[in-house]
């Protein structure tokens, strides 16, 4: 994705993120519309592609939760100062969605310019891609590529969508398998729908 983009991947990171319900806690405030799961990252800067295993992402605050709502983000006024930034972010007048200060001031990467696009597949919202960077874009077009709904990044975006869908999908199948005390029949399943995708890809021409 982020060689479809052009972006300095030494300082921009791309992270696509699953969306999960998490019924179980209806009554949380925090965790009210789902929370979010890290699926892959990447940056070429190992202390931006670090990932904290586990580690579940609020529907209700940040640029996620702004991606999520609004389909499409694309932010580029963050402050570089990491001070002014965690300020910035958790005024009351940031309109992307204002983040808790204990939340902000733990936030590793303090981005300039985030973009986001949410992930979508068979009428079904499933996740979100976020692009962050800690140096400004200069790329003017980078904002439509992003958003565009055609070309190698939007092949890609709906290519994840559907594997997001079907990984949800799989493990939905398991713990209903569980309860049951029924053999999986999802691996075989699953598989098939990885090998179809790989097949458009390579039909696409992106490998």
């Amino acid at each position: 994705m982020a060689v479809e983009l052009g972006v300095d991947t030494t300082t921009t990171r791309v992270t696509v993120f699953r969306h999960r319900n998490d019924s179980g806690h209806r009554n949380d405030s925090e965790n009210e519309g789902g929370t979010f799961v890290l699926v892959a990252r990447y940056s070429l800067n190992p202390r931006w592609a670090k990932v904290k295993r586990d580690k579940k992402y609020s529907a209700s605050y940040g640029a996620i939760a702004a991606t999520w709502c609004r389909r499409f983000l694309y932010k580029d006024d963050y402050p570089a100062d990491p001070d002014k930034w965690v300020e910035y972010v958790t005024s009351s007048d940031f309109e992307t969605a204002r983040i808790p200060r204990e939340v902000a001031e733990g936030v590793r990467m303090k981005s300039v310019c985030v973009a986001g696009t949410r992930l979508e597949h068979d009428h079904h919202n499933v996740g979100v891609i976020i692009i962050e960077t800690v140096k400004p874009w200069i790329d003017e077009a980078l904002k439509d590529r992003i958003a565009e709904e055609s070309g190698g990044f939007a092949t890609l975006r709906s290519t994840v969508a559907e594997i997001i869908y079907i990984m949800s999908n799989s493990f939905s199948d398991a713990d209903t398998e569980r309860e049951n005390g029924e053999p999986g029949e999802r691996q075989p399943r699953t598989r098939r729908a990885f090998d179809s995708i790989r097949s458009r890809l390579a039909r696409a021409g992106i490998r």
